[in-house]
């Protein structure tokens, strides 16, 4: 980081520069928070951050956490926004749909 930003790290006034810099960006950065059900691979995390920089902000910052309660997919907070990409969810909004279903297969309709 100190040499694509050409900084000093020997030189007190360069540090000091370069943390105001990254608390500027940090401070200005779009959040997001990502939950799965487990670990995502490290390469799928640079996909993913990879896309978020190119389409929605240069310097999105992405949190990342475990949900174990969701089953499969994830979850994506913003600070003002939920979207739920869920197994659980989807399963949660198809469940008239499944219990037709089920009561069908059970009753030989």
């Amino acid at each position: 980081m100190a040499k694509e930003n050409q900084v000093n790290l020997l030189e007190a006034e360069a540090r000091t520069g370069l943390a105001a810099l990254l608390k500027k960006t940090a401070d200005s950065s779009p959040l997001l928070h990502i939950s799965f059900a487990a670990d995502p691979p490290p390469k799928a995390l640079e996909r993913i951050l990879i896309w978020l920089r190119e389409n929605i902000h240069p310097h999105v910052l992405l949190q990342v956490g475990l949900q174990p309660g969701i089953a499969a997919g994830c979850v994506l907070r913003t600070p003002n926004k939920l979207f739920d990409m869920s197994l659980r969810s989807n399963l949660k909004k198809q469940e008239p749909y499944l219990a037709k279903l089920i009561a069908g297969a059970v009753h030989g309709k």
